[in-house]
């Protein structure tokens, strides 16, 4: 489906964000959700790059524009830097599972660089259903965190780290997790794998009853499972392991279920 850009900004040599308009592609947008994206515009065929790629949904305003924020981190994304206003690009979506919305609940949303993207509609939704929201953002530096004008509305409390402690608390986000004296209930996160990795560990560590949602980052060729590109190990309550596909049955995994070990 084409769908035409309204906006692309990019915040410094590291992010950008970018808003397309299409009330079809709204209507089907929920927290968790991506779209399969080509840089290709302007209905110019050619096949640089060949396949397309995943991003999340990070917000829809007025039911018919669409946000997406993207890490300039290759070709692909270097390509999406130059689409101009009026632009028309290929998307395809949305895909994936969706985050659960608990309703009047303590929760906690951990994000790491890119990864606020989702956290940016979920944190919306959440608060719509009565839930105190508080987000723990961290990056590397000031670079990886966001203005805080694009995450308004979104949270009650936000508390930002950086491993260079250029804004907010110095070290990582896990960190401002630990000193938290907040019980949550539910706990949502998105960032890298390794970051992923650390927050369930942390979780656990502080109480293993309460719940836990990640996005999953993986290389997706074709959104839809055929080409089986992004396979996430996972075990569930019966011990038995199983590689499950990161388009189809994610980009939401129950935290405990993954088999991070596994993954390189």
């Amino acid at each position: 489906m084409k769908a035409k850009v309204i906006k692309n900004i990019r915040v410094n040599d590291k992010y950008g964000y970018m808003i397309i308009e299409s009330k079809e592609l709204s209507s089907s947008s929920e927290a968790g959700k991506f779209f399969m994206l080509s840089p290709r515009i302007n209905n110019i065929t050619n096949s640089d790059p060949l396949i397309n790629r995943a991003f999340a949904i990070a917000d829809v305003f007025h039911n018919d524009t669409i946000l997406f924020i993207y890490q300039i981190v290759g070709r692909v994304t270097t390509i999406l830097t130059t689409v101009k206003e009026g632009d028309e690009l290929n998307v395809v979506g949305a895909l994936g599972t969706k985050f659960t919305i608990c309703e009047s609940k303590n929760v906690a949303l951990v994000a790491g660089g890119v990864g606020i993207a989702p956290m940016i509609i979920l944190g919306k939704k959440l608060r719509s259903q009565g839930n105190k929201v508080t987000l723990f953002y961290g990056g590397g530096s000031s670079k990886d965190i966001l203005p805080l004008d694009i995450l308004s509305g979104s949270y009650d409390n936000i508390e930002i780290s950086t491993d260079d402690g250029s804004v907010g608390c110095k070290g990582l986000v896990t960190k401002l997790l630990l000193a938290s004296n907040e019980k949550f209930d539910h706990i949502y996160t998105c960032g890298s794998t390794g970051m992923l990795s650390a927050v369930v560990k942390t979780v656990l560590s502080i109480d293993d009853g309460i719940d836990i949602e990640v996005s999953m980052e993986a290389k997706m060729g074709c959104g839809i499972g055929a080409c089986l590109g992004c396979l996430i190990p996972t075990i569930d309550k019966n011990g038995t392991i199983a590689n499950r596909r990161c388009c189809v049955e994610g980009p939401i995994f129950d935290g405990k279920t993954i088999l991070f070990e596994r993954l390189v």
